[in-house]
Formats: structure tokens, C-alpha cells, sequence
């Protein structure tokens, strides 16, 4: 008879020591864009531990969440891969903003973007910011990228279920619907994050109360779509202002002999000869009807003794956000300005 050997028991797998909590990586990811999110904060100027920082940090809860969603549907190694890449792109972001901002004091949006090849009349302005701020620029570049890979190496996150994909999405949802919750029940003034999220678009206000990733969003879609700042409308009517008496010139009511000395100047109304309603009448749009039918209800003032001091003078008026010597050359600027950016 043949006998048979009995099967060998096969040994239960040996779970593996180091595979850690599946909460571990995402939230290192949230700790990251939190991190550069208060970096580039402090950078515009702006106070780290305030009420204002809520907002933005709970907007870039679900960009993070999202990154480690999308990095859970490949393999292995093409997941950590993606994890690094999404990493590196934020990095980058967060880091190009910083520096642009030291240099123009705000942020490049996705036009500046389109037109990224004039950088190269800064590259000496940028090579100088980098040097001055490399501290805090290797804080938004090294810090969270440390972050992430220690937590990956430390606790190593077991396979994906779909239960932890679902779970990652529900609280990326909750995060983005507090968030915009807290949006829509805050007041709805010029610069609130009502009024930036939804109206306006000044991008240096928009990271400070949104966030840069919740900012470059808006930015991005504002752009495809040709989105336009919301028209105010025109301004409601003002009780018309009464006519100022004139003040009588000092003195105009003494008998006295008029002496040699400066002739009194009479305080009228020093009003301009523009007729707002006419212009208000024949605006071709809503917004500068506004504008005429505003500077037609202001009160005038009135003449002094400087008034029609420089008549028959040239008069140069610069009017400018920021100043850059480049804006300076003495072969096509005439030498006033020439001078005075010199002297002083």
C-alpha cells in the first residue's frame, strides 16, 4: 500500500510590526499644507495665531485629503510616487509665492502665469530674494517633505480598503462644507471671505482669508470662465447738497480805508464747471454711472489763500501701487523723476 505523507500546515502570515495606523500619511499631508499655509502667512505680513488662520487651514484640509486619495487607487511604489509629486508641487506653489510676493507685494495669479517668460527681466531680483529669505523658503521646502517620509517610514500605511478611500472622502467633505459654512454666515463686507470667495478679486486679501490653495482655485476657474468682479450698481440718491453760503472776505465789512496790503480772497465754493448729471445721463455703463452720480453729490470746498498758487505750472502726478527702480531710466523718463529718484 503507498502511503501517503499527511499536508504541511501552512503558517499563518506574520503581520508585519511596522505597518502602522491608515490615518497616519493623510494626516501628514494635512499637517504639511498647514505648515506652508503658515509660512507664506507670516511672510505676507500677516499674524500666525489668530482667528483669521481658522479658515484657511480648514480649506486645506480636503486639497490634502484629495492628494492622498488619488495616490490610494495605484500600486505601492506609483502611490508614493504620486504622494511625492502632489508634495512637490505645493512645495513649489507655496515657495514661488513667497518670493513673488517679497518682490511685487502680492501674488502671481494664472495670468501672470501665462506670461512667466518676462521673469527674466527679475532673474537678478529673484536670485536676491531667494538668498535673503532661504530660511524660509527651505521651511515650505524641506519641513513638510521631512514630515511626510519620516511618518511613511515610521508607520508605513497598510493597503487601501474602499471603507478607508470613503472615510478620507467624508471627512474631506465635512472639512470643505464647514468651511463654506463658515463662509456664508460671516458678515459680507469689501474683503470679508464672503466677499472674496464670491466677488471680489484681490488676491493678497484672498490668501490671507482663504488660503493660497482655495485663492489659485477661485483664480484659475474666474479665469476660464471670464469671470468679472460683481457690478456695485449705482449708489442711492443723497438729499442734494445745499448751496454754501460764501464767507465774506476778512475785513470786507469795515469802513476803513483799504490799506497796501494782500488782497482778501473770497471763500466760495471752488467747484469745477462738469456737469455729473449729463455725464451720469450719457454713461455707457452701470459703474461709471455710479462713479459721475457719487462725485456729483459731494460736498465742494471752499477757496483759500493757496487757491491758484502754482496756476501756470506744469503739474507731474505719479500714482503707483509700489516703486522699482526699473521704472527709473534716464534715456526714455524725463529728469524730474530721473532727479528725484536720485536726490530724493
Amino acid at each position: 500500500m503507498r502511503r501517503t505523507t499527511p499536508p504541511t500546515p501552512r503558517r499563518a502570515a506574520i503581520p508585519d510590526a511596522r505597518v502602522g495606523w491608515p490615518g497616519a500619511r493623510p494626516l501628514a499631508l494635512v499637517g504639511a499644507v498647514a505648515w506652508m499655509e503658515g509660512v507664506l502667512r507670516v511672510g505676507t505680513g500677516e499674524h500666525l495665531l489668530d482667528g483669521a488662520v481658522v479658515l484657511p487651514l480648514l480649506l486645506g484640509v480636503a486639497p490634502a485629503l484629495l492628494v492622498h486619495l488619488v495616490s490610494t487607487l495605484a500600486g505601492p511604489r506609483v502611490r508614493t510616487l504620486l504622494v511625492g509629486f502632489g508634495l512637490a508641487f505645493l512645495a513649489v506653489l507655496y515657495s514661488s509665492q513667497y518670493v513673488y510676493f517679497q518682490i511685487f507685494r502680492t501674488v502671481h495669479s494664472a495670468y501672470s502665469a501665462a506670461n512667466a517668460g518676462q521673469v527674466a527681466e527679475f532673474a537678478a531680483d529673484i536670485g536676491a530674494t531667494v538668498v535673503e529669505h532661504a530660511a524660509a523658503l527651505a521651511l515650505i521646502l524641506v519641513v513638510p517633505t521631512l514630515l511626510v517620509v519620516l511618518v511613511s517610514r515610521a508607520a508605513p500605511t497598510p493597503v487601501p480598503t474602499w471603507r478607508h478611500r470613503a472615510l478620507v472622502l467624508l471627512v474631506a467633505a465635512v472639512a470643505q462644507g464647514v468651511s463654506l459654512t463658515v463662509i456664508t454666515v460671516g458678515d459680507r463686507e469689501p474683503n470679508s471671505p464672503w466677499d472674496l470667495y464670491h466677488r471680489s478679486t484681490y488676491p493678497v486679501a484672498s490668501v490671507q482669508q482663504l488660503g493660497l490653495i482655495t485663492t489659485m482655485r477661485l483664480d484659475v476657474a474666474r479665469t476660464l470662465v471670464g469671470f468679472e468682479p460683481a457690478d456695485p450698481g449705482v449708489p442711492p440718491a443723497l438729499d442734494p447738497v445745499p448751496s454754501p453760503t460764501p464767507i465774506a472776505p476778512e475785513g470786507a465789512a469795515s469802513s476803513a480805508p483799504p490799506s497796501a496790503g494782500p488782497t482778501p480772497v473770497a471763500r466760495e465754493p471752488h467747484v469745477l464747471p462738469i456737469d455729473f448729471e449729463a455725464l451720469a445721463a450719457d454713461a455707457p455703463n452701470s459703474r461709471l454711472q455710479g462713479a459721475h452720480t457719487w462725485f456729483g453729490q459731494r460736498a465742494p470746498s471752499y477757496r483759500n489763500d493757496h487757491t491758484g498758487r502754482f496756476a501756470g505750472y506744469s503739474l507731474v502726478l505719479a500714482t503707483a501701487e509700489g516703486y522699482s527702480h526699473h521704472a527709473i531710466d534716464p534715456e526714455p523718463t524725463w529728469a524730474t523723476p530721473t532727479r528725484g529718484s536720485a536726490t530724493g
